[in-house]
Formats: structure tokens, C-alpha cells, sequence
């Protein structure tokens, strides 16, 4: 015979025995999460009746008889329960004080990509000389130009470029184009520079009626960059750049046995890295 709260229920003993193991299942996993969550309890400050207050981390906890803490990093203090005014957990005041005590992250700043712009950067360049060999050099590049949205960007750019093997300073007067590939926050860019090269020093100053002629540049590479102030931001370019150059001189030539003079005219190119690091103001 079955009970009328069985029937109703439509239970039979062997559901019934199913249904109370699930119950039971149930109020120890309850159980076991609110002990663990007293347990997550880490930190107390315990106030006593001398007027002294302790901070620490919470050992043990005996009631009505006493608290071990865990203080200063290195000793446990046994406090007796008669000593006791009265106890609280800080763990959510001690997370504050561990987020103060560490640098807040700088956030990033919004691109300003409708405005006029100028930008400056340094750079180290490496490649092969006209003679093959590796060249090292310096440059400084200066730029003003205006923003269409974050993918188009142009300026008129000027620098002073140094090469070695032929030993030449340039001065390079031409434009760049540039666009990011992320609207905003820390993004990879590309950029192509093209223009003309004039010659300012160079080592065949020192030859018979030597003269050298500038040449156009291009500068095709990409970067990446990142904004943190309000109206500065910085990047990191990596391109190839080609420069050509012309020289006449007066020198010898053998021939014949014997040297004479004539005049020599030279095609000098350069092929390099461009490693540059550099700012831009908006």
C-alpha cells in the first residue's frame, strides 16, 4: 500500500528512495559551500580591551576560548578570548589597500585623426653601401601634415640623412602617406615616403671640379604605435629605404700603359633598413 502523498506525488518506494539521496546530496554540497565560504575569511581586526587593535591573518578560531593570528609576516599571536573587545573581517579592506599599493595602469588615450599633426623621429640605419659592404649611418626626420581618419594621413616631410661608402649627408625633402590599421589603442601602421634627395656634404668635395647631383628617395615600411598622453603619442617604424645620387669628378684612368685625366661620372645608390623611433604631436 502506498501513502496518499505517494500517490499524489506519483512516487513509488524505489523513486522515493532516488529522490531523498538526491536531498541529501544537495544540503551537504549547501553545507560545504558556506563553510567554505566562512572559511575564505582570511583576515580579522581584533580590538581588545587595553585599547590596542591587532590586524592579522586568521588561523585558528576557537570560540569562546581564543584567536591565533598570523601578524607582521613572520609570528602567530594567541590572543585569549577574555582579552577580547571585539573581532571583524577585513579581507575586502585588505584587497583596497593591495590595489593602492600598486601602480594603476596608464590608460590609452584617443587618436586625434581630423587634426593637423607634426611628428619627429631618430633613427639607425642598416643596409649595404654602393660597394657592398655594411653601411651604418644616422637620421633625424620632421614632418607636418594633416589627418582624413585613421587609415589617411599625408605630410610634407624634411631630415638630414647620413651615409657612408661614399661618405654623403642628404637632406631629404618629399611626403610620407600613413594609416593605422586599428582605430584606436596600440596598432600596427604602414607608410610610404617618396621625394627628392639633395646632397650637402659628401667626399668627393676634395676631387677636381667634382660636383654632386640629388637623386629621389622612396621609403615604403610599417610600425607601430600607441598614444598615452592627451596630445603626444609614440611609434616604431621599420622600412626600406633607396636613395640615388650622381657625382662628376676629374680623375685618372689608366690606359694604355699610362694615366691620364678624364672625366668620371658615378650612379651612387643606397638600399638600407630604416630603424626609427620617434613622437608625434596632435
Amino acid at each position: 500500500m502506498h501513502s496518499k502523498l505517494t500517490k499524489f506525488l506519483g512516487l513509488y518506494p524505489r523513486q522515493k528512495s532516488r529522490l531523498v539521496h538526491i536531498l541529501l546530496i544537495s544540503m551537504f554540497s549547501l553545507l560545504a559551500l558556506s563553510s567554505d565560504a566562512q572559511s575564505k575569511q582570511n583576515y580579522a581586526r581584533v580590538e581588545l580591551k587595553s585599547g590596542a587593535t591587532i590586524e592579522g591573518k586568521v588561523l585558528t578560531i576557537d570560540y569562546q576560548n581564543s584567536i591565533d593570528l598570523f601578524v607582521n609576516q613572520q609570528d602567530t599571536l594567541h590572543i585569549p578570548w577574555g582579552d577580547i573587545v571585539s573581532v571583524s573581517f577585513i579581507d575586502a579592506e585588505i584587497k583596497e589597500r593591495a590595489k593602492a599599493l600598486v601602480r594603476p595602469k596608464k590608460s590609452n588615450k584617443p587618436f586625434n585623426d581630423s587634426s593637423n599633426y607634426f611628428f619627429f623621429d631618430f633613427g639607425v640605419p642598416l643596409g649595404l653601401d654602393y660597394w657592398g659592404y655594411p653601411v651604418a649611418g644616422g637620421s633625424v626626420n620632421f614632418g607636418y601634415g594633416k589627418g582624413f581618419g585613421y587609415r589617411h594621413h599625408i605630410a610634407a616631410t624634411a631630415g638630414y640623412d647620413a651615409y657612408l661608402w661614399p661618405d654623403v649627408t642628404v637632406i631629404p625633402l618629399g611626403i610620407e602617406y600613413y594609416g593605422r590599421f586599428k582605430e584606436q589603442n596600440r596598432s600596427w601602421f604602414y607608410f610610404y615616403g617618396t621625394g627628392y634627395g639633395v646632397p650637402h656634404l659628401s667626399e668627393y668635395s676634395w676631387r677636381d671640379n667634382s660636383k654632386v647631383t640629388g637623386g629621389f628617395y622612396f621609403n615604403p615600411g610599417f610600425g607601430i604605435t600607441n598614444k598615452r598622453h592627451e596630445n603626444r603619442s609614440w611609434y616604431l617604424k621599420f622600412g626600406y629605404k633607396y636613395q640615388t645620387l650622381k657625382a662628376e669628378y676629374q680623375g685618372f684612368v689608366w690606359e694604355f700603359g699610362s694615366n691620364r685625366i678624364a672625366e668620371i661620372k658615378e650612379e651612387i645608390f643606397y638600399h638600407r633598413i630604416d630603424i626609427r623611433f620617434g613622437f608625434r604631436f596632435d
